[in-house]
Parts: C-alpha cells; sequence; structure tokens
C-alpha cells in the first residue's frame, strides 16, 4: 500500500486524479509556522494546542486536520510520497510530517516530490514534479524540537534536503520581530495603507514564504497593535 501526503486540498483532489486507484491520498491541512506545537506529534495534546494556535475551536479543527490524518495514523503503509511545494509554510508543515515519521518509527520507503506550485495547469503527474529526494528520518524529530518546541536556530547546517534547509533559514526570519516581512507591514501600517493593500503587497513581494491571507493578518495585527500602543500577547502568532 502507498500513501500520498498532498499539501493541500487542491493538490489532494488534483492527486486523485492521476494516482492508481489502489493508493491513499489524504491533505495535510495545517499551518505549522503558525503559533506554537507539541512534542508528542499528532497526540491528542499538540491537536488541542494547535486548534488554540489558528485560534479555532477543536471540533472545526478536527473536521479540518485530525480527521484527514486517519490514514496516516491508523493505517500501514510499505511507501509514503510526500507532494510539497518549496515555500516556507510547505517544508515546515513538510518537517512536521517527517518528524512524525521518524518518531513514530516509520520502517517503509519515504519519497519527497518538490512540485510546481502551478501544478494544476500540467495534466501529467510527472510534469508537476521539479526534484525527488528518498528521505532518510533519522534526525528529523530531533530537528523539529529545536524548531517548533524550542525555537532554537543554533545549528550550523541541517543535514537534509536544500528546500527544508531553505525553510528553516526563512521561518527563523518569519519569527523574528524585526522580520522582513513584519518591517514591511510596519511600514505600510505609518504610510496609511489598508489592510486589504497590504496583503496584496505582502503576498505578491514575498513569494518564498508561501503565507496567505490568515498569516498575514496576524501578522498586521501585531504590528498594529504596536504601533497603536496595545498588548498584541492576546493575538496568536504569526
Amino acid at each position: 500500500m502507498i500513501l500520498n501526503i498532498a499539501n493541500g486540498k487542491e493538490l489532494q483532489a488534483y492527486l486523485t486524479n492521476k494516482c492508481d486507484v489502489d493508493e491513499d491520498i489524504m491533505a495535510f491541512n495545517e499551518s505549522m509556522v503558525t503559533g506554537e506545537s507539541n512534542e508528542k506529534i499528532f497526540s491528542d495534546a499538540f491537536f488541542h494546542v494547535r486548534a488554540k494556535s489558528l485560534n479555532i475551536n477543536y471540533e472545526e479543527y478536527s473536521a479540518i486536520s485530525i480527521m484527514e490524518l486517519d490514514k496516516l495514523l491508523n493505517k500501514s503503509y510499505a511507501k509514503v510520497i510526500l507532494w510539497f511545494d518549496e515555500d516556507m509554510f510547505c517544508q515546515i508543515n513538510l518537517l512536521t510530517l517527517c518528524a512524525y515519521l521518524d518518531y513514530s518509527k516509520y520502517g517503509g520507503i519515504v519519497l519527497l516530490n518538490i512540485i510546481r506550485k502551478d501544478f494544476w495547469q500540467y495534466d501529467k503527474l510527472d510534469n508537476i514534479v521539479i526534484k525527488s529526494y528518498n528521505i532518510n528520518l533519522s534526525g528529523y524529530y530531533s530537528i523539529y524540537q529545536d524548531i517548533l518546541i524550542n525555537k532554537v536556530f543554533t545549528r550550523n547546517d541541517y543535514l537534509v534536503f536544500e528546500e527544508l534547509r531553505e525553510g528553516i533559514k526563512l521561518y527563523k526570519n518569519y519569527t523574528s520581530g524585526n522580520s522582513e516581512i513584519r518591517s514591511a507591514i510596519r511600514a505600510m501600517i505609518k504610510d496609511k495603507k489598508s489592510k486589504e493593500d497590504i496583503i496584496k503587497v505582502i503576498i505578491e513581494a514575498y513569494p518564498q514564504y508561501g503565507i496567505g491571507d490568515y498569516n498575514i493578518k496576524l501578522l498586521y495585527q501585531l504590528e498594529k497593535d504596536v504601533i497603536d500602543g496595545y498588548n498584541p500577547g492576546s493575538h496568536p502568532q504569526y
């Protein structure tokens, strides 16, 4: 049995029409760059922390994310194929999945396909793949603990594929109070730009981060609260 894990619902639908009928397909519906995490990946404690971080109730989070993970958590597969693009958002989600497979002592084959962002324009599955890696899972859980639990970026280099190394560098910048994105948002708020214009500018100017409206709105509110003299601690981060 093969499990294909897509980076979201749109790719999941695309793969459903392209993969062999005997392969399972699921989407990883998460935003691991947002808020906090938990050491016991995909445990009940993890899910509660994630729901709180995303500022949604547990039932809604369960319907969006937990139910989709059922195949990964409760079935056995000889091979897992990961389908993710190279931006920071996807790479930090991907780190979480690799860390879970490492943590759970998964013994099968793990193949990563780095894909085109505009995958839907291609009829053939092979044409959406930019690069493929066979993943050795050893060490990914330790990296996850560094990056997503402790927010420590002290290692000089991570022995992972280049897209994840770059994703970690971007995530380090992204979580900084003086990140390039937050500095840009801060400047536009001071210039009286509208929230809608700011979101559009950030999406277009920083595609390597892969963040959308939700995350930009969080950053916008953090910066606006600082400028207005409010305490931003009541908002989910990033």
